[in-house]
């Protein structure tokens, strides 16, 4: 597998979708934002900025701030972490490294990261926003946040803007078509899949996919064997990081996805989940015209 999140952070799929379920300390909406932040709106010049995941970097360079960055998570994208130093990784951040950076501001992952080291570097001096996106519009409303605290709002409205234009797409595609039952492979041995608590299940409900064991209270588990064999499904979406796992259900489609944006809850995630519903859809004409 390349450098998926199921890698970069060393865990299980389950432990992974599970820390994808919380949400954002900063606040609903970019009115709420605590009286803690408003000494940091518009310091773009002055801010130094460390990450703390994979997905947090790409959320401050969709922002506009990828030249704040000083110090990335590892398996951080190339693309956005360039030559920057590690500053930490699934079993948690290297606060000596931290130290010598000096940074003013930590973009952490709510759950993601350990609750000791945020509140080593909230003691430290440095101020710590946590990202935690749940549904697909908490992507680019985060964006626009980090925007404003870093003080790059016009970049981050930028970039907020058509992402929050595609998300309505897919709502408007969603209400001319049938509702498509889907099984997703999360994981083969054990074999997983996602609850109704997951990002996945609530993102592609808006184009009319609805996960079948979307029921289930919970971001990811292992289902029955009873429930795989019993379950009505009409496409098994399996991931090509997977290998060759094969299908779990009785679905007459099969799709094999390149699922590697979808591990990761950044801005990314919107496109691969856009990407998703066509195959879905376009597997759903096929599947008609026979």
């Amino acid at each position: 597998m390349s450098q998926s999140l199921f890698s970069n952070y060393g865990r299980s799929p389950g432990e992974i979708f599970g820390l994808m379920s919380r949400r954002s300390r900063l606040g609903a909406t970019l009115v709420a934002i605590p009286l803690m932040w408003v000494s940091w709106v518009g310091h773009a010049a002055d801010t130094r900025v460390v990450t703390l995941s994979p997905h947090a970097a790409e959320m401050v360079a969709a922002a506009g701030g990828a030249g704040l960055l000083v110090g990335v998570a590892a398996f951080t994208e190339p693309a956005v972490a360039g030559k920057l130093p590690v500053v930490g990784d699934a079993r948690g951040i290297d606060r000596e490294k931290i130290i010598s950076l000096q940074p003013d501001l930590a973009i952490a992952w709510l759950g993601g990261n350990r609750s000791g080291d945020v509140e080593w570097l909230r003691k430290r001096g440095i101020q710590v926003y946590e990202s935690d996106p749940r549904q697909l519009d908490d992507i680019p409303r985060e964006i626009r946040e980090i925007g404003l605290l870093i003080g790059t709002a016009s970049e981050a409205a930028l970039t907020a803007g058509p992402l929050e234009k595609r998300i309505s797409g897919l709502s408007t595609a969603r209400d001319n078509q049938a509702p498509r039952r889907f099984f997703f492979q999360l994981w083969h041995r054990p074999p997983m899949t996602f609850g109704a608590d997951s990002l996945v299940t609530h993102a592609l409900a808006r184009c009319a996919a609805q996960n079948v064991f979307g029921h289930v209270p919970r971001t990811s588990f292992t289902p029955e064997p009873e429930a795989l064999k019993t379950a009505t499904v009409d496409v098994e979406i399996i991931p090509r990081e997977l290998g060759g796992a094969t299908p779990l259900t009785a679905a007459p489609v099969t799709l094999r996805v390149d699922a590697e944006a979808i591990y990761r809850p950044g801005p990314g995630f919107i496109g691969a989940i856009g990407e998703l519903c066509d195959e879905l859809r376009a597997a759903s004409i096929a599947e008609s015209e026979r």
